[in-house]
């Protein structure tokens, strides 16, 4: 029997993720420098916080700096996010109303959600402003961090609890305070979560984005960190300066031998398909569906066509 690949299906582990957001530059909302240069640098994709990066008496001046960053800076491609205060707080509604009014986003990104009804109170409160605002409806993304352990028993729900949903974001930091962890270089104390986070987000065709690598000067903990990122699955990571953004792209973006194994096993499936085979090798492995399934993969993250 052939293997039956179809391109719908190798589509489906990419879902409704664009694909190529490989790094999340993150700047505080209420700091029109860093906005600015944020705007201006080579990332995939922003990350305006208004959350924990401003102060609580803070907030409405960050929702207007930031707004006004939005509607005037050149920001090219990259897409826009709002890291908005979490469900449970007395600003998020403040933070929605807002940005949909003056400067709608690319998405909203959640902070400490818990449950997938965390997320659906958000959406139906976009929704409805959407409309108010004579804005597309379902246009705006949603997103959401993974940070607890709460969150984490309930992962694979709230990747799955509504269609607006592009990226599961894991956070370190309040995770391994909410479990009395300690953080450490070798990243044990998190592997069971990135992986349950990393596998949650590919059930439901979102991407998987880790959390920053904070040390600003460090390098080579950036690059090692990033390439064990990208073994269990992450496909980006946020990022707090412009100087990191290098890095995460060449360590996410698939290498010219990854793309050229790829064309090698894809190539072997026409082949394979033609003489009626379900297995078939290259070079001196046996490849049948999942190969092929990532090898496709990394094509679509090359942009190279197949």
């Amino acid at each position: 029997m052939t293997t039956n690949i179809s391109a719908t299906g190798a589509a489906g582990v990419a879902g409704r993720a664009r694909g190529r957001r490989r790094s999340f530059l993150m700047a505080p909302a209420d700091n029109a420098d860093l906005l600015r240069k944020q705007a201006s640098s080579g990332a995939d994709a922003c990350i305006i916080c208004i959350e924990d990066a401003v102060l609580p008496e803070r907030k409405a001046e960050g929702r207007r700096i930031a707004a006004e960053a939005l509607n005037s800076h050149a920001y090219g491609d990259k897409e826009r996010f709002i890291r908005i205060n979490g469900p449970d707080t007395e600003f998020w509604l403040d933070d929605l109303e807002y940005f949909t009014k003056h400067s709608p986003p690319t998405g909203f990104i959640i902070t400490k959600v818990k449950t997938p009804e965390d997320v659906r109170v958000v959406a139906r409160v976009l929704q409805t402003l959407e409309i108010r605002n004579n804005l597309p409806v379902g246009g705006i993304l949603l997103s959401a961090y993974i940070e607890t352990a709460e969150a984490m028993r309930n992962v694979y729900e709230i990747a799955a609890a509504h269609p607006r949903m592009a990226n599961l974001h894991f956070g370190a930091e309040d995770y391994t305070h909410s479990i009395g962890a300690t953080r450490t270089p070798q990243q044990l104390e998190t592997l069971y979560a990135m992986s349950r986070v990393v596998s949650a987000a590919r059930a439901s065709g979102l991407e998987p984005i880790n959390v920053m690598h904070i040390v600003v000067h460090d390098m080579e903990g950036l690059r090692a960190s990033s390439e064990y990122s990208k073994q269990l699955g992450f496909t980006g990571r946020t990022c707090p300066t412009p100087r990191h953004i290098p890095v995460l792209h060449e360590v996410f973006s698939p290498s010219a031998e990854e793309v050229a194994y790829a064309k090698e096993v894809v190539a072997g499936y026409r082949d394979a398909q033609k003489r009626g085979a379900g297995v078939y090798m290259v070079g001196d492995g046996m490849i049948d569906g999942p190969m092929i399934w990532k090898a496709m993969r990394v094509l679509d993250r090359a942009d190279v066509a197949y």
